[in-house]
């Protein structure tokens, strides 16, 4: 039991004792120590002891006396005493302050909260109305292009399209930037194509004309030759003749031009060949048009067109299945091989090896695209198909490729899924149903057509 209990206030303690004896000749030592707060007693001749400030708790003064440095201790005198704790150190009063330093908490984050809230909607405001600006800007540019250009029926009937489509791929913010961006490279490239078709082809007349014609020139040269073994030998002619073959070397000619002729008219068709695979990438006439159609075309479409990053940074392995053809939109599909194979392509260091695998697996068709590149590390890989999010430097890319693709393969009722490791490379895989769903297919799209459908069942049931 506590003998005493001292209030906050005097929590200074003073006391005083003395010892006698019968026995022993000497000074008297004391050894005092005041348990709860000092672990070693102290002794001295001293006759009493004074503590101050001392904190909340519970003492007790132990008091031993002896006679003579070398003397025996007596027994020990004990005092226990309590200093109570102040009305704020209680643990009522700390209850109280954590419930208001709580409450406090609380209404500040409310406070704050709200704040943003404000803010936020205050910036949805100004962008909405920057939008709206944007968006009147452009109506009217698009206005004055018209305006400038109705004498050329061609290049209306793009802008016109170059419209639809824009209108067509407006779903969210960020795709509508990415998807303008393609559609305006679509444009040109059906342009260029459409410009270079016509002067190439006449060319490849006129190479073959020319070679025909160059054919029959050498026949009559030849029939000279035959003459000049028949000619006098004093004919003043054919020292002339003689000297202007040999001068000009007309065997080498004869060779050489045939040559040349092959080469340029292999050279043609190599144009032919890019500038076909440039309408077939870009599709600008059916961007709108649901189609059924063989997924490899737009594959090999896309890899001509990043053949000339590929081949100085890749080696490039096509494994090709059989798979059906399926129904889908081909001028978004070969956005996203392209996002694909350029994500593959800049995800290579040195120099690697991209793979092109195609297959079946039940009532869906599957692409996967793989590189022996970087890899992307398994901290972010779940956030690869967040827009404006990427792993590249700045100024590489705006972070759109993989959110616009991830929108596009959605948007035809497929999936897609990316499998990565560091150092080893990853690998994109493409999965899109065979047959699509009525109510996946858009309004304003064409139906597909009845032999694609034919084609796709009579290869499913094979």
């Amino acid at each position: 039991e506590i003998d005493v209990n001292v209030p906050h206030g005097a929590n200074t303690f003073q006391v005083r004792f003395a010892a006698m004896s019968y026995i022993g000749n000497g000074p008297t030592q004391y050894r005092t120590r005041l348990v709860g707060l000092e672990s070693e007693p102290t002794i001295s001749e001293s006759r009493e002891a004074r503590y101050a400030a001392l904190p909340p708790g519970v003492y007790r003064l132990e008091v031993a006396a002896r006679i003579g440095a070398h003397g025996a201790w007596g027994e020990p005198a004990n005092f226990e005493f309590r200093v109570l704790p102040a009305w704020w150190q209680a643990w009522w009063a700390r209850v109280l302050g954590g419930l208001a330093a709580a409450l406090t908490l609380t209404l500040l984050v409310r406070w704050r909260l709200a704040t943003l809230v404000g803010r936020n909607r205050l910036l949805e405001e100004k962008i909405a109305a920057r939008t709206a600006e944007l968006s009147e800007s452009n109506q009217q540019l698009i206005g004055e292009i018209a305006d400038r250009i109705d004498a050329e029926e061609a290049v209306q009937q793009r802008n016109a399209e170059l419209e639809d489509l824009n209108r067509q791929l407006a779903g969210t913010q960020s795709q509508l930037l990415q998807s303008e961006k393609m559609a305006s490279v679509g444009q040109l490239a059906a342009g260029v194509a459409h410009e270079i078709n016509n002067p190439i082809g006449f060319v490849r007349s006129n190479l073959s004309s020319l070679n025909q014609y160059v054919d029959e020139i050498f026949d009559v040269v030849r029939l000279y030759e035959g003459l000049e073994r028949f000619a006098p030998a004093q004919h003043p002619m054919l020292e002339p003749l003689r000297a202007l073959k040999q001068r000009v070397d007309l065997d080498f000619l004869r060779r050489d031009t045939q040559d040349l002729l092959a080469e340029t008219l292999d050279g043609v068709t190599r144009v032919q060949k890019i500038v076909k695979d440039l309408k077939d990438f870009s599709r600008v006439d059916e961007a709108s048009e649901w189609q059924c159609i063989d997924l490899h075309q737009c594959l090999d479409s896309s890899l001509n067109v990043v053949a000339h990053e590929l081949k100085y940074k890749a080696d490039l392995v096509k494994e090709y299945g059989t798979p059906p053809p399926v129904t889908c939109l081909p001028f978004q599909m070969n956005q996203v091989f392209l996002n694909l194979l350029v994500n593959a392509v800049q995800a290579v260091d040195q120099h690697g090896t991209i793979t092109v695998r195609t297959g079946r697996d039940g009532a869906f068709v599957w692409v996967s695209i793989s590189d022996t590149g970087t890899g992307i590390d398994p901290a972010v890989l779940n956030r690869i198909f967040e827009p404006f999010f990427t792993t590249k430097p700045i100024g590489v890319g705006p972070g759109l490729g993989l959110s616009v693709s991830y929108g596009i393969v959605r948007k035809h009722g497929g999936t897609i899924e990316a499998v990565s490791e560091p150092g080893r490379g990853s690998t994109f895989t493409v999965r899109l149903p065979i047959e699509r769903a009525e109510d996946e297919v858009p309004a304003v799209a064409a139906e597909p057509s009845t032999d694609c459908e034919q084609a796709a069942t009579r290869k499913l049931a094979s």
